[in-house]
């Protein structure tokens, strides 16, 4: 009977082991994700900024005012919750 305990609880450590696993790979891969928006991102801007300057500085504008009223209105918590 105890070889069969010890059986489920190495199962249940393999488990955690592959659960912890694959959190820790979709942290990265979500990081990869930021990091290839974030660069297309600038790279839109990029060539915007050439292509159409006004048009560019609006957008600049516009994003200024919301990141500045998003940094204002929603509180710590729910920032670090999500």
């Amino acid at each position: 009977m105890e070889c069969v305990l010890q059986w489920l609880d190495d199962l249940d450590d393999l488990w955690s082991s592959l659960a912890s696993h694959a959190e820790h790979m979709r942290r990265i891969a979500i990081a990869c994700a930021v990091l290839l928006g974030f660069l297309a991102f600038c790279g839109i801007g990029a060539v915007l900024a050439f292509h159409s300057p006004p048009l560019a500085l609006a957008l600049v504008c516009l994003m200024t005012v919301t990141a500045l009223y998003r940094g204002t209105v929603v509180s710590r918590k729910s920032v670090a919750r999500s």
